[in-house]
């Protein structure tokens, strides 16, 4: 049917029928317009969501030279937070703790007249003591995290005030998605002049904390997803912003009663944690952010 014969049909329609016409067109559209105004159940208008297809993933194996250390010279010199070199190669410098260090006796390893670096649990660097960090030999491999993600990197820039503490999730055994997303969030600190206070990994009740003087304490405070005790933890070291990385609820939270921290910048892994996280987000003035639901943000 060409336009001309629809133009004909139209014109022989009584004026009563065009207005009735016109009014079902008009609620019509008022339908479909409320439609596309209902809020997806799966998403939240103030939601940041972070496409891992936006990411700018890149890890490089440093080969340890003579004189080198962690904080000293390897992470000065790939401009990374020494945090996370620590945090990504955590489990290997833990192995080459216990392999060197672990076998030889306290005259050696905690003698404060030492002033070698090797395996001495005294010595300290730019007031940071070098426990597990220490234990290199020219010849070890690590793994620098030279990564980036444009949605962080704004997120970051735009947290007030010049300091943050970084929480992670650490339930069960550190996934790759909690690595590259806390790298992010170190990397993009480092980038744009936000002094990191401590990096906070939690699980099973436990807290283990590299705070701004590198050493590692132990906590046994809150439930089994011990989130709420992670943040308290961090708020301690007085940041400006705390930057929550998870894929867990959290089983601490006591009903939110009490809340005192400072803003709360949540990533929630895993749709399971967005409603806490995006809670905890909302009450303390921070941000929420998450992956669209169909992808994982990770560098597989």
């Amino acid at each position: 049917m060409n336009i001309e014969s629809l133009k004909t049909r139209w014109q022989n329609v009584s004026p009563r029928n065009r207005r009735r016409v016109g009014a079902i067109a008009l609620v019509l559209a008022l339908l479909a317009l409320l439609v596309a105004l209902i809020p997806n159940g799966d998403e939240s208008d103030t939601d940041i969501v972070v496409d891992a297809a936006e990411t700018q993933n890149e890890t490089v194996t440093y080969i340890v030279e003579p004189g080198d250390s962690i904080i000293g010279t390897i992470a000065p010199k790939h401009h990374v937070p020494w945090e996370a070199i620590a945090v990504v190669n955590e489990a290997r410098l833990a192995q080459i703790n216990a392999d060197r260090c672990d076998k030889l006796s306290d005259q050696y390893t905690k003698n404060r007249r030492r002033t070698g670096h090797y395996c001495n649990e005294t010595v300290v660097i730019g007031g940071k003591p070098m426990v597990d960090l220490n234990t290199l030999q020219p010849g070890d491999e690590l793994v620098i995290p030279l990564t980036s993600h444009p949605v962080v990197d704004t997120v970051v820039t735009n947290i007030p005030g010049n300091s943050i503490a970084i929480v992670i999730d650490d339930t069960g055994s550190m996934t790759e998605d909690l690595v590259q997303v806390s790298a992010w969030y170190m990397r993009a600190s480092e980038q744009f002049g936000k002094n990191i206070t401590t990096v906070v990994l939690y699980a099973d009740g436990h807290v283990r904390q590299f705070t701004d003087t590198g050493e590692v304490t132990f906590t046994t405070n809150g439930s089994l997803e011990n989130t709420r005790n992670a943040l308290e933890t961090a708020a301690a070291s007085h940041p400006d912003a705390i930057v929550l990385v998870s894929d867990e609820p959290g089983d601490d939270w006591n009903g939110f009663s009490n809340l005192d921290l400072p803003p709360v910048y949540a990533h929630s892994l895993e749709e399971i944690s967005h409603e806490n996280l995006r809670h905890v987000a909302d009450l303390t003035g921070g941000q929420f952010m998450r992956p669209p639901l169909s992808e994982v943000v990770a560098n597989r």
